[in-house]
């Protein structure tokens, strides 16, 4: 975890440094769009062992088991029970079933905002993860037939990355980030389900419990529009709607 939260600070400090020092046109645009798609994977990386776990578990049931024989007597053994589905499960999902929606909605959705609001294009958000997406959609076949343990692919985060672009047609920062983070929260939890019923993910969550999540994403949103604004890190464009949309308040 301290190499992914020390990833983080390094690609935070490239961003800013591009954001403050690169000069205006289409290459400071792909570039730190680019280095959105860097800082996206790393923070969604974690996730991704209950990415692999839902087909490490169709692996067992199938009879055909991805770990190999003595990791699962290590794992076995740590949990003092023999080697069964229930220990498979616990194994292949080690963290609380609501931790991976609510990651989702909050980590993914917030480093979204983030690239929306520093690019300043539209569907900025959404280029960021479906890039990200089409990367591991496109590697996907290749690591099956290197016979690398396979992974159920995040394809929900893009319609998140959709909500988020639609919210900054909202100028009002407040409002963009309160009606934002419902409107993210409902998409996020809606094509999560359609995804497990359809293809594969983790497993599911009450939509009471992913309101928990949305409102962890409106103090997040709420806390990013504020250091967005202290610190002056708005695409211009998006500093001027910003300007414009707060009434009493002309640059």
């Amino acid at each position: 975890m301290l190499l992914y939260i020390g990833t983080f600070f390094m690609i935070c400090g490239v961003i800013r440094g591009w954001f403050t020092g690169a000069p205006p046109g289409r290459t400071r645009t792909l570039v730190l769009g680019g280095l959105f798609v860097f800082m996206f994977e790393n923070v969604w990386f974690p996730a991704q062992h209950q990415e692999y776990g839902v087909f490490g578990i169709r692996a067992w049931d199938a009879g055909k088991p991805e770990a190999e024989p003595i990791l699962l007597q290590f794992a076995a053994d740590q949990m003092g029970r023999p080697i069964d589905r229930e220990m498979v499960v616990n194994f292949s999902l080690p963290v609380p079933d609501q931790v991976y929606p609510l990651y989702g909605v909050m980590a993914a959705m917030i480093v979204l905002v983030f690239a929306r609001a520093m690019i300043g294009k539209r569907f900025a958000a959404t280029a960021v993860a479906g890039v990200y997406v089409a990367y591991r959609t496109l590697i996907w076949p290749l690591l099956a037939v290197a016979d690398f343990p396979r992974s159920a692919v995040p394809i929900f985060l893009i319609a998140g990355a959709l909500a988020i672009d639609l919210a900054f047609l909202v100028r009002h920062p407040v409002v963009r980030a309160l009606a934002g983070s419902v409107v993210a929260t409902l998409v996020v939890d809606q094509v999560l389900r359609l995804q497990n019923a359809w293809v594969a993910s983790p497993p599911l969550i009450s939509p009471v419990t992913m309101a928990i999540g949305g409102a962890g994403l409106a103090a997040l949103w709420l806390a990013g529009e504020w250091f967005l604004t202290r610190y002056r890190l708005r695409a211009p464009e998006e500093e001027a709607a910003a300007v414009a949309g707060i009434p009493g308040r002309r640059s």
